[in-house]
C-alpha cells in the first residue's frame, strides 16, 4: 500500500505516481511494476525542458555588449551538464 505525502488528504494506492505542482498541476499514475519506466519519461522530459529553457534564458539575460563567443560557450556548458547529468539511454 502506498504512502500518502505529507498533508496530503489522497487515499494511499498500488500505483506509482510522480506529481509536480508549480503554476501547472501534473499527474501521472502507472503500476508499480512500470515505475522505472516513468521515471525514465520524466527524466527525458525534464532534459527536453532544460535544454530548451537553459539557452533561452541565456539569451534573454546576457547583456547586449556581452562577447558571442562566451555566450556560444556557456549554452555548450548547460548543454553539456544536462548530457552528462541525465543520460538518454536506450531501454533495450
Amino acid at each position: 500500500m502506498g504512502v500518502p505525502s505529507e498533508g496530503s488528504d489522497e487515499e494511499p494506492t498500488h500505483q506509482a505516481r510522480v506529481a509536480i505542482e508549480k503554476a501547472v498541476k501534473v499527474e501521472i499514475a502507472a503500476a508499480p511494476r512500470q515505475l522505472v519506466s516513468l521515471l525514465r519519461m520524466v527524466a527525458c522530459v525534464l532534459v527536453v525542458i532544460g535544454a530548451i529553457a537553459g539557452p533561452a534564458l541565456t539569451f534573454v539575460v546576457v547583456p547586449g555588449g556581452f562577447p558571442v563567443w562566451a555566450t556560444t560557450t556557456t549554452i555548450i556548458g548547460q548543454l553539456a551538464v544536462l548530457a552528462l547529468v541525465a543520460p538518454l539511454r536506450s531501454s533495450h
